[in-house]
């Protein structure tokens, strides 16, 4: 038993207890939801199975990222994240393991190491969040091996972003209220320019977040374009963007 749980041992109900997180398991799920609900202005974090899975609102789009090997088990949360948590559980950072308590009778989770304890809101979900796996048929190869800090640079703050296709392949982006598309193969930018792109599809969501590795997958879902974006956040563990494209 860690020196918290043996500490804590009495305090809560054990059957109450979701999961003890060590110092760095802890932080990770406490990054990963301070920067995901800020990046897509998101105002619930919805976790099952350790399975971050939320729609991002006022878009097509959705957010996904498997915690299991990052956290080391399996958790279910489903709370109300504000801004001003974040600074909170920042401050249990290197203070040993962190007991997550659900307390249901009063409608919080209690995030405690033992010296410092933070009440969060339970969220409650009023319909099902699917855990249907998303089949899409993809096409073109994978766009990798670009500097996301560049790209993140070249989008700043537009609002939208048209995707740039070239038969089957992305090859570039044009992002709203910047006179130059962005070619991720400068070499055949001259080319390129002088042709008709197949198609250019609009994206508003998924250039919101950046963290790690990055790339990005053009298919179809049915009839509809998507978009799939990975984010290698950590080891093992990557953050997946879908967006329906339009």
């Amino acid at each position: 038993m860690s020196s918290v749980a043996h500490s804590l041992a009495g305090v809560y109900d054990d059957s109450n207890i979701v999961a003890t997180l060590g110092p760095t398991e802890f932080f990770a799920l406490a990054r990963l939801m301070a920067n995901v609900t800020k990046a897509f202005d998101l105002r619930h974090v919805y976790i099952e199975n350790s399975v971050m899975r939320m729609d991002i609102p006022f878009s097509k789009a959705m957010v996904e990222v498997d915690m299991a090997t990052l956290l080391k088990k399996e958790i279910d949360l489903s709370l109300v994240f504000k801004k001003g948590h974040a600074k909170y559980l920042w401050k249990m950072k290197g203070r040993g393991d962190v007991v997550i308590v659900d307390d249901d009778d009063n409608g919080v989770y209690i995030f405690d190491s033992g010296n410092i304890s933070i009440s969060v809101d339970k969220y409650k979900i009023t319909q099902s969040i699917s855990c249907v796996p998303i089949v899409v048929c993809f096409f073109g190869v994978p766009m990798t091996g670009y500097k996301p800090q560049t790209l993140k640079d070249y989008i700043s703050k537009s609002s939208f972003i048209d995707l740039i296709v070239y038969g089957d392949q992305l090859e570039a982006l044009h992002a709203a209220g910047n006179p130059n598309p962005y070619f991720f193969n400068p070499s055949m930018a001259g080319i390129l320019r002088k042709r008709t792109p197949t198609m250019e599809l609009r994206s508003q969501t998924w250039f919101r977040f950046f963290e790690g590795e990055q790339t990005l997958r053009i298919g179809k879902v049915g009839e509809r374009h998507v978009l799939v974006v990975e984010n290698m956040v950590d080891l093992d563990t990557t953050l997946y963007v879908y967006e329906l494209l339009t």
